[in-house]
């Protein structure tokens, strides 16, 4: 008689039951140690700081508005005469080198004027562009033109310089004030026994110390002097960023 005795089917799936337990036990370890990391990464310490700059430039960008205004006795009349000045204007400022990009009509009316009875005795016509550009020692000389050629009437309401957003000295200053974030976050990763990692968030605030613009009312041809001098002058630009960073243990 053999000693060899066939295993029970009920054995076999014993066995086979108990393999699958062990797999579901193992996954079940990998995913709750897998968990235990994820959070433990997402709880990392945080340290926020503020750096700040200050820089001072040439203003890069020049902006101001040139118009003409007509008078006749019928609409038609007053809007067809202002628009051969504003013409004359417009050409006046591109033959300075004015590229058309920077022109922009900005206004555009036509009006009827009255005496003090309040009757009617005319109309009038305005047409007003703006132009914004790039900063030029030219800029005097480009709105003496205008204005000339815009003749009786011709009208300047204003001259300001800017910085532009995307300049050397924003940037400059942007990079600045991220160095300076970063060297007040590493002493305190000093002071507090602390690797700074790298930066979870950061969100920046921008000023311009932009002086009053020089306004004129109702500056007629006659009243320009040629070539007369602009002085843009210098403006600072100020930048603040709120940086956030990981801390490495």
């Amino acid at each position: 008689m053999s000693i060899d005795q066939p295993i029970p089917s009920s054995m076999n799936t014993l066995r086979r039951v108990s393999s699958r337990w062990w797999v579901l036990l193992i996954i079940l370890i990998l995913l709750v140690g897998g968990a235990v990391m994820i959070s433990h990464h997402s709880a990392r310490g945080t340290v926020s700081v503020v750096g700040s700059a200050t820089v001072s430039a040439t203003p890069d960008t020049v902006a101001f508005q040139v118009g003409v205004n007509t008078t006749a006795s019928t609409p038609g009349g007053a809007l067809s005469a202002n628009n051969a000045r504003m013409a004359l204007l417009q050409t006046a400022l591109t033959n300075s080198g004015v590229a058309k990009k920077y022109i922009q009509t900005s206004n555009l009316s036509v009006n009827p004027t009255t005496n003090n009875a309040g009757v009617i005795t005319g109309y009038s016509a305005s047409d007003t562009v703006s132009v914004s550009m790039p900063n030029t020692s030219k800029i005097g000389t480009i709105i003496d033109n205008a204005v000339q050629a815009g003749g009786t009437g011709a009208q300047l309401s204003g001259i300001s310089f800017s910085l532009s957003h995307n300049g050397a000295a924003l940037k400059l200053a942007r990079a600045q004030a991220l160095e300076n974030a970063k060297s007040i976050a590493t002493s305190l990763g000093e002071t507090g026994k602390f690797h700074v990692g790298r930066i979870k968030n950061l969100t920046d605030n921008e000023s311009q110390n932009t002086p009053t613009p020089i306004m004129y009312d109702s500056v007629a041809a006659s009243s320009m002097k040629v070539g007369v001098p602009i002085q843009s002058g210098t403006q600072t630009v100020s930048v603040q960023v709120n940086v956030v960073y990981f801390i490495n243990n």
